[in-house]
C-alpha cells in the first residue's frame, strides 16, 4: 500500500464506531521509515473502569498475529532476503527450524498448556 493509502485509513479510523466494529477499541499507527506519521484510537481499552484506548494502549493480540506475520514473512521471501527452507540458527532453538515450518506451525514450538497460560499477563523482561 501506498503511504497516502494508508494514511486515508488511519484517518477514517474515528469514523468508525467500535459497535460497527465488533470490537471495545481500536488503535493504530502508520510507521513511515522508522517514524510514526500518523497514530488514533478509539473505544475502550478497559471497558469495566471505562478507560479510553489510545495510541499507547496494549492488547492481546492472540492468532491474529499469524496472517499478519506470514505477510511480512512471505514478503521478504519475495524481495529474496529470506530462504524459507534455510535453518534459522539465529533463534537459538535446539533444533533446526525453517520459516517455512514456522508458517505451517510445524516447528515443534509447543501451544498453551492451558486457558490459564493463554491468558496469562504476568510481563517478562526477556524471552530466556
Amino acid at each position: 500500500m501506498t503511504r497516502r493509502i494508508l494514511l486515508s485509513l488511519i484517518a477514517a479510523a474515528p469514523a468508525f464506531s467500535s459497535s460497527k466494529l465488533d470490537t471495545p477499541s481500536l488503535s493504530t499507527s502508520v510507521i513511515v521509515n522508522g517514524k510514526v506519521v500518523r497514530s488514533e484510537a478509539i473505544g475502550l481499552a478497559d471497558i469495566e473502569n471505562g478507560v479510553p484506548a489510545t495510541t499507547k494502549s496494549v492488547y492481546r493480540y492472540a492468532s491474529i498475529s499469524k496472517p499478519i506475520t506470514a505477510a511480512a514473512v512471505l514478503s521478504l521471501a519475495q524481495e529474496g532476503l529470506l530462504d524459507l527452507d534455510a535453518p534459522q540458527k539465529q533463534w537459538k532453538l535446539k533444533w533446526p527450524v525453517t520459516a517455512r515450518q514456522l508458517l505451517g506451525q510445524l516447528g515443534g514450538i509447543r501451544h498453551y498448556s492451558g486457558r490459564s497460560e493463554a491468558l496469562n499477563t504476568t510481563f517478562y523482561s526477556t524471552l530466556a
